[in-house]
């Protein structure tokens, strides 16, 4: 035993080899990892802000096509334009007000087709900016919207954004410019703060938005290290190192450079799809290898520490050969009764009660009882008997006969399981609760307990205080319930009255403009045949007023149904459903409907009907517009105490989810509109949707008896 075996030598050194090796692994394998998560993490970052700012210029532009596709835009402007009045002016100009509030757009204006500004809604005067006046004549020669370059505003304004649509004196190709409506963005209330969110906690991360200026590039947005540089720090091409130079020469993905202010970067190009933008987002590279550095340092330290452990390994393998045995022998003697006197401190001065017990079995190894090996102090002053009178005797004879059957299953879980095991009993003699843990070890295991009456009482209490609490809290969600009852009927209150004022406006103008122009076309008819021996040219004047007459006459009917249809007062709602879905299938051809009515107006409450002719107009409307489907299966039938009304399309479906997000849309409008209508009226609104596969709507309302 004077040297080391050579066994122990070759199993150092292999496990030094393997160290070694899988250190080295480990430290690349962590370092590129790191990295692949870093660029990873940047180019996730890129593209939801990619996406999130085509969007606000997508959203820009369809505001600006949508306001101009009004009516209020065609003939109100236009009729301004030609003839200003002031009621015009103050008209317009509430509309502007209407604008700023709602789309928050920070100014509103009319310019004519050479630019000129005509009316704006801050009372701003001076010339357009150059950038307007260049997007004024695309958007005039192209009869699009058009949204301007950010550009720099006067000197008390910020960076602003204009989005330009179009006004021609008619609709159609030959039609000629009559200016452009203007909306102007202010770019520190809507497009600032979408470049400055970075969606995770960081010290140096930040988007940049740029654009090629010449030969260099300028900065679109202010930055997070250096103030005052949206559309005033310019950075030459030459630069080629600097991330946002290499965006606008072409490159992207993920690169390393040098930012704006010399620091080393991570950052991910990437250009702003139908626009002159690019957008690069950054992290400081010390701040993505921070962690790395640390990281390295430890896997170096534990790399070090394995081998110092091996060569300890090796020292104290080389001792425990050499060491004579009676030595150790008389270590592990002493070690031995040192840990019995810190037991037996321990176990003595418990302030729990513990108690040790061997297991008794029988012939065939199932536990028959338990005997007592030891206790402590307080165990034994609960059983009021010494150790002595007690030790070695079975739980039967202390605690009295019938103990081993009543404390067995316990026993056997923890024997089997060979896990410890908490559980409470009471004593009803003494009126006391205790909590017991039982531990297995081996052919032995140890009780102890605690005396937990006093957590009992404090539990009962508040439980007590809980239910009285549940009390009130019931007798609240009552007097909420009965508030929001309060609310529906006043809501539905609000919806009838609307009704009214509907049908009321359908009786006037079908007792007066459609009597009126009724009692036109026939004495016009009359006085047509009258003067039929006049020459040619007076006849055919009168001619062409007949069909004028005729489509304001239509028109008056339409306005009437558009109202309120007079069929569901007249003949009931099951009729009128018929000749809504007749007239649908007449105006739109390729789309087929299936009925299937199994209910009678007598059924159907008065007030529910204009309700579900409401979200019928509204769904079949929306399936024509949106869902390019062929086939519409319509239900309306009677289920026990409930009515059911069911639209389901084969049409291309829509995300349920994108829908919600997008509340400002005309299809969100629809569905918030039908949801409302049917929650006002005591129904239930369930919409089914998905991308590819058609649509199904489902209302139900209670029906009650009537009167």
């Amino acid at each position: 035993m004077s040297g080391i075996p050579r066994w122990l030598t070759a199993t150092f050194a292999i496990v030094f080899l393997v160290l070694m090796g899988g250190g080295a692994w480990f430290y690349r394998a962590q370092e590129y990892h790191l990295r692949t998560g870093a660029e990873e993490n940047l180019q996730a970052i890129s593209r939801l802000k990619a996406a999130q700012i085509a969007a606000w210029r997508a959203e820009r532009l369809a505001d600006a096509t949508e306001i101009v596709d009004r009516y209020f835009t065609h003939e109100v402007i236009a009729r301004w334009m030609a003839t200003p009045q002031a009621e015009s002016t103050k008209q317009i100009l509430s509309w502007f007000h209407g604008l700023q509030i709602y789309y928050k757009y920070h100014d509103a204006l009319i310019a004519d087709a050479s630019g000129q500004m005509r009316l704006s809604l801050t009372g701003r005067k001076g010339p357009l900016h150059v950038e307007t006046l260049k997007a004024l004549e695309t958007a005039l020669r192209e009869r699009r919207s058009v949204l301007t370059d950010l550009h720099q505003g006067p000197a008390d304004q910020a960076p602003y954004a204009e989005a330009i649509a179009p006004l021609f004196s008619e609709i159609g190709q030959a039609s000629e410019p009559l200016g452009a409506l203007i909306l102007q963005i202010d770019a520190r209330q809507s497009f600032y703060p979408l470049i400055e969110f970075w969606p995770t906690p960081s010290q140096s991360a930040e988007s940049l938005v740029v654009r090629r200026d010449g030969d260099g590039i300028l900065f679109l947005n202010e930055l997070r290290h250096q103030k005052k540089t949206a559309l005033n720090l310019r950075i030459p091409l030459s630069q080629k190192d600097l991330p946002a130079v290499m965006a606008v020469l072409g490159k992207e993905g993920v690169v390393e450079g040098k930012d704006y202010r010399g620091v080393e970067v991570l950052s991910a190009l990437r250009a702003i799809p139908d626009s002159p933008w690019f957008l690069v987002t950054k992290v400081d590279k010390t701040e993505i290898l921070a962690s790395w550095r640390l990281q390295s340092q430890l896997i170096l330290i534990l790399i070090l520490g394995l081998m110092a452990a091996m060569a300890a390994t090796v020292g104290m393998a080389w001792q425990h050969y050499t060491k004579e045995h009676y030595r150790a022998l008389y270590q592990s003697q002493e070690a031995l009764k040192e840990s019995e006197a810190k037991y037996r401190n321990l176990f003595e001065n418990m302030t729990e009660e513990v108690r040790l017990w061997q297991l008794v079995r029988d012939e065939n190894g199932q536990i028959k009882t338990w005997r007592l090996v030891d206790a402590n102090p307080p165990a034994l002053r609960t059983w009021g008997r010494t150790l002595d009178q007690i030790k070695g005797k079975s739980v039967d004879e202390i605690s009295g006969l019938g103990a081993t059957d009543h404390d067995m299953p316990v026993v056997e879980k923890i024997m089997t399981g060979g896990v410890p095991l908490s559980f409470e009993e009471y004593f009803p003699n003494t009126d006391k609760h205790f909590r017991f843990t039982s531990v297995p070890l081996g052919d032995y295991f140890i009780t102890t307990g605690a005396d937990i009456s006093d957590i009992k009482k404090a539990q009962e209490q508040l439980r007590r205080a809980h239910d009285e609490l549940g009390i009130r809290v019931e007798e609240r969600t009552r007097d909420l319930a009965r508030a929001n009852e309060e609310l529906r009927r006043l809501s539905s209150r609000l919806m009838t009255a609307q009704e009214d004022e509907r049908k009321r406006i359908a009786s006037d103008l079908h007792d007066t403009i459609g009597s009126c122009l009724v009692g036109v076309k026939y004495k016009v008819e009359s006085t047509l045949q009258e003067i039929r021996k006049i020459p040619e040219a007076a006849a055919e004047s009168l001619d062409s007023i007949i069909p004028r007459i005729r489509e304001a006459i239509d028109e008056c009917r339409r306005i009437q149904l558009d109202l309120r249809p007079s069929m569901i007062d007249d003949l009931g709602l099951l009729p009128t459903l018929s000749w809504f879905c007749r007239t649908f299938g007449q105006t739109y051809r390729g789309i087929r409907i299936e009925q299937k009515i199994d209910i009678t107006d007598v059924d159907i409450l008065d007030p529910l009907k204009i309700v579900v002719f409401r979200v019928t107009q509204e769904a079949m409307n929306n399936i024509a517009r949106h869902s390019k489907a062929d086939l519409v299966r319509f239900s309306l039938r009677k289920l026990d105490d409930r009515m059911e009304l069911v639209l389901e399309d084969n049409g291309r479906g829509f995300s349920l989810k994108e829908a919600h997000s997008r509340r400002t849309t005309v299809k969100g409008l629809g569905l918030t509109s039908m949801r409302e209508r049917a929650e006002l009226s005591g129904g239930s609104f369930d919409i089914q949707s998905v991308d590819g596969k058609g649509t199904i709507l489902i209302a139900v309302w209670p029906l009650c008896k009537k009167g």
